[in-house]
C-alpha cells in the first residue's frame, strides 16, 4: 500500500472515530511526540466538551495544569489528574 493511501485511511478512521475536522485530524496523526497520541485520544474521546486537537492539548500547556508541579514526567499522569478534576 502506497505511503500516501495509508496516511489518507489513518486520517479517515481518525476523523469517524472522535468526530474531528480534517485540519485536527492532521494536526493530531502529526503529533511530535506518539506517545501521547494515546492520551490525546482518550481526552478526546472522553469528554464531550472537548471537540478539538486544540482543545485537547491546550491544557497540557497551560501554567495552571498541576502536571507542571507534581508530574512533569508522563503526560499519563495528567491525563488521570484531568479526570479528577476536569
Amino acid at each position: 500500500m502506497p505511503k500516501g493511501l495509508a496516511r489518507k485511511n489513518q486520517l479517515s478512521a481518525i476523523k469517524t472515530a472522535y468526530g474531528l475536522t480534517h485540519t485536527d485530524a492532521t494536526a493530531l496523526l502529526d503529533h511530535p511526540n506518539a506517545a501521547e497520541r494515546g492520551p490525546l485520544c482518550e481526552i478526546l474521546q472522553g469528554y464531550e466538551d472537548v471537540t478539538t486537537y486544540k482543545g485537547a492539548v491546550a491544557p497540557w500547556n497551560s501554567a495552571a495544569t498541576p502536571l507542571s508541579a507534581a508530574c512533569s514526567r508522563t503526560r499519563r499522569c495528567w491525563v488521570e489528574r484531568f479526570r479528577v478534576y476536569g
